[in-house]
């Protein structure tokens, strides 16, 4: 989740105008996302706190003993959509798995109830609000 926000953000700073450099984040972010999304977990809309494959998971029974990642999901997420604002991504194949997983956040958000992950949430809804100039509507 770091990383993807540290290129994305690095990709919002840079000029384009500086062609090269812009071209050599954007192509180490998609690669990043193609990458990470590997490990999606589609039908819950979340990612794992331990990168490990279905496959992976079912052969050593290992579903119990790895948890849902809410950060890492709330990160990827952010990194996601603002790749799509900035035509990094293509949005008709990004913007649904990002909607999927802002879905998931605000729904383990919520059940979870805690103010570490209320304020972890609205840091990352901050985020976008600084991205789009606008407060941040759900």
């Amino acid at each position: 989740g770091y990383y993807l926000m540290g290129i994305i953000d690095t990709m919002f700073e840079v000029a384009q105008e500086i062609y090269e450099q812009y071209k050599a984040y954007e192509e180490m972010f998609k690669e990043a996302v193609k990458g990470i999304l590997r490990y999606y977990n589609e039908e819950e809309g979340v990612f794992h706190k331990y990168i490990l494959t279905k496959k992976d998971m079912d052969a050593e029974g290992k579903e119990e003993e790895n948890p849902v990642d809410v950060e890492a999901t709330a990160m990827i997420r952010y990194a996601i959509w603002k790749g799509c604002r900035m035509r990094a991504l293509l949005s008709e194949k990004y913007d649904p798995i990002a909607a999927r997983l802002l879905d998931s956040v605000k729904e383990i958000v919520s059940e979870k109830n805690t103010s570490e992950l209320e304020i972890f949430y609205e840091e990352i809804l901050g985020l976008m609000q600084e991205t789009t100039g606008k407060p941040w509507k759900e």
